[in-house]
């Protein structure tokens, strides 16, 4: 059983804090998922899925991200976030209402008229992740979902 950790939402919602604020899950065999709090990943071990085809020294980033998008009503919300040179986008950090890491590691997003959470659980001893999207609302909500996937080897820049 992992130590539960929570980031208060200020925390969270600072860019400068939060991306610095690193989180980690293993898998027992090798593998890990790493990342910071505000979603973006500042280092090239950063991501959803780190495989480790041949531990300790051959793992490989299979899944760095995914970037999500909810849409309430006529709103659309950038739910993730990416680091680019000059900019931040989308900035899903600044909706972050609840963040917490444990035995997974779990999002949860303030949509003003809806709450959207993200969950990622790394399974012992198999090179998987399950990433799971959960809606509190009272009108439709609409979820568009797009992995970035790098399959690289995990030392190599991108």
């Amino acid at each position: 059983m992992a130590i539960r950790r929570e980031i208060s939402a200020e925390k969270c919602r600072s860019f400068a804090i939060s991306k610095k604020s690193e989180w980690l899950q293993y898998n027992g065999i090798g593998g890990f998922a790493m990342g910071t709090v505000s979603g973006a990943n500042t280092r090239r071990y950063h991501g959803h899925l780190v495989a480790a085809t041949k531990a300790p020294d051959r793992r490989h980033l299979a899944l760095a991200n995914i970037e999500a998008l909810a849409s309430v009503g006529t709103k659309t919300y950038g739910v993730s976030t990416n680091q680019y040179v000059g900019a931040i986008h989308p900035q899903g950090h600044r909706l972050i209402s609840h963040f917490s890491t444990g035995d997974s590691v779990k999002w949860t997003f303030d949509l003003e008229k809806a709450s959207l959470s993200k969950e990622i659980f790394l399974h012992p001893g198999s090179n998987t992740v399950s990433i799971h999207y959960a809606v509190e609302s009272g009108e439709p909500v609409s979820l568009s979902l797009r992995p970035l996937v790098a399959h690289k080897f995990y030392h190599e820049n991108f």
